[in-house]
């Protein structure tokens, strides 16, 4: 299947086994999650129905694009990769995981826990 794993961390970057970036990709999401206003949770709820917060590859790959969002093969394999749990024993993906990343273009998670916390948004390196 996506038997590709992240092997290396290169001055903060995550690089999949064949020297793809997967930052690369996540960036590319966001921005295009940024810009349309997407909401990417939305997707994946359908395919997730006992809310275990896990699926397997396909589903995420299918939640994906029913988002319309314009993604290449190596580029989704990079995403389910590095959000595959290998301690689950049908190694399926943390789709909540993802959109918490994902979701970070818009807020940060549990913000009103600390409330002093500094919020520098990224949108300037998302090319707004």
């Amino acid at each position: 299947m996506f038997g590709t794993t992240i092997t290396t961390t290169t001055r903060g970057f995550q690089v999949r086994g064949d020297g793809y970036n997967v930052d690369k990709a996540l960036n590319n999401v966001k921005t295009q999650v940024y810009k349309n206003r997407n909401r990417i949770r939305e997707f994946f709820r359908d395919y997730d129905p006992l809310r275990h917060r896990l699926i397997i590859d396909e589903l995420f790959a299918a939640a994906l694009d029913n988002s319309k969002l314009i993604i290449s093969k190596q580029e989704m394999k990079a995403m389910i990769d590095n959000y595959r749990m290998n301690d689950d024993p049908m190694r399926r993906t943390c789709w909540t995981a993802f959109c918490d990343e994902i979701d970070t273009v818009y807020t940060l998670k549990e913000l009103e826990k600390t409330p002093l916390r500094n919020v520098g948004f990224q949108i300037q390196s998302l090319g707004q």
